[in-house]
């Protein structure tokens, strides 16, 4: 574990959008001597009704953030359970999970590589359940004393994460959709701004590149350009992207 500086936690709280939220937060929990983390958060009614009734943050692979949120686990993940009850983080591992969709969600995330971490409860005025964890790969009787030494960082971790999410989330529900570009239209833009190529954006977000280039070509129709240089200077121009 390496340490790291209060200022990389701060910055959290500067991140423009969700994408660069998670890139900030999977370096700090690389540096932590963690594989990936997921950040879960259960809307309060006070909420705007734009918002989805769960909002999910992750750096685990897209196939397991989609099954977590589509397959409403945190109603029976024992972690998510925990910080129902209790105020306090826990380290959990394959004996965290008992009951039978327990154990079919724990085997499904052990196939990429979740095998033990902590889960952290994190609240807010204006936020019903939320948590966040990490991960690794080894078995909780190997990475118990790892997990355990982190755990005052993975705390303040959660509850900067927590109140960067909400804001984002908050300000996405609330902002009408800037020339009909979509979420996943606005992040192939930004990727695509920063230089990478179709099966390079396909990668990091986990899809086909044909589904990249069919984003692209929405937003290039949508915002007048002919070609994909005028698109990200029109995206710039407009400000549906930003540096």
């Amino acid at each position: 574990m390496h340490d790291v500086p209060y200022s990389q936690y701060e910055a959290l709280l500067a991140a423009e959008h969700l994408d660069a939220l998670q890139q900030q937060a999977q370096a700090i929990v690389a540096r932590l001597g963690f594989g990936g983390f997921l950040y879960c958060s259960i809307k309060h009614r006070s909420k705007p009704k734009a918002l989805p009734d769960i909002c999910v943050l992750s750096s685990h692979a897209p196939a397991l953030v989609q099954r977590y949120q589509t397959q409403h686990c945190h109603q029976y993940d024992p972690t998510a359970l925990h910080i129902q009850q209790h105020p306090y983080p826990i380290a959990w591992g394959r004996h965290t999970f008992e009951g039978a969709r327990a154990k079919a969600m724990y085997r499904f995330a052990r196939q990429y590589g979740l095998r033990s971490g902590a889960v952290f409860p994190v609240s807010s005025a204006h936020v019903g359940l939320a948590h966040f964890s990490y991960a690794c790969n080894q078995n909780i009787e190997q990475a118990l004393p790892r997990i355990l030494a982190a755990m005052p960082h993975g705390q303040l971790l959660a509850t900067f994460v927590h109140q960067a999410a909400s804001r984002l989330w908050h300000l996405q529900a609330c902002t009408p959709p800037q020339h009909g570009i979509t979420e996943r239209e606005r992040t192939c833009l930004r990727l695509a701004a920063q230089g990478l190529r179709d099966n390079q954006i396909a990668q990091q977000l986990g899809i086909t590149p044909r589904t990249v280039l069919f984003h692209l070509g929405n937003a290039r129709q949508k915002l007048g350009a002919d070609n994909r240089a005028q698109m990200i200077a029109q995206a710039f121009a407009l400000k549906v992207i930003a540096l």
